[in-house]
């Protein structure tokens, strides 16, 4: 399960806001990656690097964030899968590329309506809610762009084990402020967030469209058949089922029962029968009259 996320730790794909540049890890970085390094969250970047931590698989996932509508939770999509990825509306190359993966993957994808492709900013003193939409929608309006305050987004990251940060001159910038040229750096993994709010699983935001919608589509399978609802139901709620007798003459099908409720439905709708079939006494039809 772990796969695709050692293949993206093994490459150390990192982004630099001056450059959007990658660099490949050595192996102390990656070591430190595939042992889940907890300081990862803490770490200097060498350079413009840094390494996502490992995604702790079937962790549950909870979020309070907010798209231009208002407020967003995990609850927010209730029986979809979530594809989540973290970055920012300035950013230059990894960005983009996923963002364009979210959009061919989402018009490739056998059951699209089964999962919401999500998009977090991790610069919430440039990205509000309304920037940030504007821009993800450009490559596909299905996906939904998340802000908030840098506490919460901070709080979903550190669940999913993605890491990002900043730097001023050189240095680390622990607080950003709006109009300061500082620089953004982020692991790039997406993660995929089952209906339940799990984990469930983590792919290189370089795997390519083709290869994500193969891997899920195996997850999401395809869309229920037109009409398979309405069957379903006939076969499965014994109402149904006498309604269905009785207006398509199944009560042939279905023995006695249903061939005495329509004979007894046919004494309260016609006054002239009774239910063995015999003309109906005098009496009764003027009581009923």
């Amino acid at each position: 399960m772990l796969k695709r996320w050692m293949v993206a730790a093994g490459l150390g794909m990192m982004l630099t806001a001056g450059t959007g540049m990658a660099f490949g890890q050595g192996p102390l970085q990656v070591a430190a990656a595939e042992a889940g390094a907890t300081q990862a969250k803490d770490a200097e970047p060498q350079g413009t690097m840094i390494a996502p931590k490992q995604p702790v698989m079937g962790r549950r996932i909870t979020f309070d964030l907010e798209d231009e509508k208002g407020k967003v939770t995990q609850d927010s999509f209730r029986d979809k899968y979530l594809l989540l990825a973290v970055g920012y509306s300035s950013c230059p190359d990894i960005c983009p590329t996923t963002l364009f993966e979210y959009g061919e993957v989402m018009k490739a994808l056998k059951n699209p309506d089964a999962i919401v492709p999500v998009f977090v900013t991790i610069d919430p003193v440039n990205d509000d809610a309304k920037r940030l939409n504007s821009y993800v929608h450009f490559f596909d309006e299905r996906i939904v762009g998340l802000a908030g305050s840098a506490q919460n987004i901070r709080a979903l990251a550190d669940q999913l084990g993605a890491t990002y940060g900043y730097r001023l001159d050189g240095k680390k910038l622990d607080k950003p402020e709006k109009g300061v040229p500082y620089s953004v750096y982020h692991s790039a993994l997406i993660y995929l967030i089952s209906p339940d709010r799990r984990l469930v699983d983590v792919y290189d935001y370089q795997l390519g469209p083709e290869a994500l919608t193969q891997a899920l589509d195996e997850v999401l399978g395809e869309p229920a058949k037109a009409g398979g609802d309405a069957a379903g139901g006939m076969k499965h709620d014994g109402n149904m089922k006498d309604e269905g007798g009785m207006k398509h003459d199944g009560s042939m099908k279905h023995g006695g029962g249903m061939q005495d409720g329509m004979k007894h439905e046919g004494d309260m709708k016609h006054g002239d029968a009774s239910g063995d079939g015999k003309p109906a006494p005098a009496a009764a039809s003027g009581e009923a009259a």
